[in-house]
């Protein structure tokens, strides 16, 4: 046997392994079930063929779906020259206009760093050094691919081998279509009935929402500086795409004041408009899974090698690239899909474009974002648990091979809680104002994410929290994170699954 068939062989057994190896009680109760009826009915030769033909054609779809669709774009092997993953990790990308900061009077010389010049603000020199891991930034270079200049984010480029792509495919889909389906029809039957008076969502307290969606989702980035002699805190966006009529406008600064005492959102500026609590609140519901959170699915590339030899890691870096998948190209299909059927009525080209514009912005600079540890538990945790993370990953020279720890980091703990948080904060999707007469379509689709692409997928076969992974890296970082905070250590994925 030659040794190219040698490799290939080792490949599929590769493949199959980290499948079974990643398989939880109930995905051993479906295969189990499966052998046995097939045992228990092999006399029944038509019903056999039936299901044998069912199950072809199946998988006849989703092997086309690979071909046509999965491989139609530019796809690459990490470890492959061209793959945009197969660099260092992208640095920050944007920095926040200075006028922004001239808008905010201040009694120091410079409220919060210049990332544009390189010079630090008075008091940035501590944040900065505090909000480093405790390992060397060469340990974290050595690991990855490529010692190149940064790469550029990029969400959907990861290439997967026809087995992982239909195997992540079976495993994931029908989870992906019960939670869609019951929550978007669920979704559709409580906006019917609150157009015609007969539901009322719950009550909302839109101030503190807006608070909450600063201060405890990945918004907390934005952060800027506090106000002097007040205990407020600014947070500034820049260059901000969203659907208006089926066209895409750009706000060029939207800032947002929250007083840390209460909690609680004082005044929000888009440009030169002042908005209410309840439009800021959609605007913010809307920026994050459009806007913000798509930058951690791309940042997760870096984070995966679908070529490894640990079965585990192998397989949760297959599900992160399939998720990413269905996030990008999927997501933007089903939009088409979804205005057909007039559950929403923004354009699917629009929200693609907005996506790339998101990812492309890249993550802004936030080392100031450590002034937030006292007034926010999700920033609290984030920074807590992130130096015992990396310090683990530091250790795990072998298991984690040609994987980037920041993105790695990003994939699965910032990840799993942003969706969290969102979900948690946003607690009636009907918060969410859909009838407004500017920002409705905006509302919509951010309505539709928060349902359908938020909550925790049921009845998934495999093993995807760190609580119950069945490796050494996840159990240990999971103790350190339960020491700091129990609820948000139970909720973190091993991977991008929702």
């Amino acid at each position: 046997m030659s040794t190219g068939t040698t490799s290939k062989t080792r490949e599929i057994w590769d493949d199959f392994r980290s499948v079974f190896f990643s398989l939880n009680a109930w995905g051993w109760f479906v295969v189990v079930t499966h052998i046995t009826l097939s045992y228990k009915f092999s006399h029944l030769w038509r019903l056999q063929t039936v299901i044998a033909l069912v199950y072809a054609a199946g998988l006849k779809k989703v092997y086309d779906t690979y071909v046509y669709n999965f491989m139609a774009s530019d796809r690459f092997q990490r470890n492959h020259e061209e793959c945009p993953s197969n660099s260092r990790l992208p640095a920050s990308q944007t920095a926040i206009d200075e006028r922004i900061r001239a808008q905010i009077p201040s009694k120091r010389k410079t409220l919060a760093p210049d990332f544009n010049s390189g010079k630090r603000g008075a008091d940035d020199a501590t944040h900065t050094k505090r909000s480093l891991p405790r390992w060397t930034i060469r340990q974290s270079v050595s690991r990855r691919l490529s010692k190149e200049a940064p790469g550029k984010l990029n969400m959907d480029h990861v290439e997967l081998t026809c087995i992982q792509f239909m195997s992540a495919y079976i495993m994931i889909v029908p989870s992906v279509l019960m939670c869609q389906v019951f929550n978007l029809v669920k979704l559709a039957i409580r906006k019917w009935l609150h157009g015609k008076g007969l539901l009322l969502p719950k009550p909302c307290d839109y101030e503190i929402a807006v608070g909450k969606m600063c201060l405890e989702t990945m918004h907390a980035i934005h952060y800027l500086t506090k106000k002097p002699d007040e205990h407020v805190a600014v947070f500034a966006f820049d260059t901000l795409p969203y659907p208006v009529k089926n066209e895409i406008k750009i706000a060029q600064l939207f800032t947002i004041d929250i007083d840390l005492d209460s909690k609680r959102m004082v005044k929000a500026m888009l440009d030169e408009r002042k908005l209410t609590a309840s439009e800021t609140f959609s605007f913010l519901c809307f920026l994050l899974p459009f806007h913000e959170h798509p930058k951690v699915h791309a940042l997760a590339n870096w984070g995966v090698n679908t070529l490894s030899k640990d079965s585990y890691v192998r397989w949760n870096s297959c599900v992160t690239v399939m998720y990413n998948y269905f996030g990008f190209t999927t997501f933007t299909q089903a939009t088409q899909a979804w205005q057909d059927l007039g559950v929403i009525g923004v354009e699917c080209q629009i929200v693609q474009d907005i996506l790339e514009l998101g990812v492309q912005e890249g993550i802004p600079p936030h080392a100031r974002v450590v002034e937030l540890r006292q007034y926010s538990s999700f920033v609290n945790f984030i920074v807590g648990v992130r130096n015992g993370f990396l310090n683990e990953f530091s250790k795990r020279k072998d298991d984690l091979t040609k994987i980037d720890g920041e993105g790695l980091f990003g994939g699965t703990v910032l990840h799993s809680l942003d969706h969290q948080m969102f979900e948690t904060t946003v607690e009636d999707p009907l918060w969410i104002d859909h009838t407004h007469e500017e920002f409705g379509q905006l509302a919509a689709i951010a309505q539709v994410a928060r349902v359908g692409f938020s909550t925790d997928l049921p009845l998934l076969p495999f093993n995807r929290k760190f609580s119950n992974a069945p490796h050494s890296f996840y159990q240990t970082v999971y103790r350190t994170a339960y020491r700091i905070n129990p609820w948000f250590a139970d909720r973190m994925d091993t991977c991008i699954i929702k």
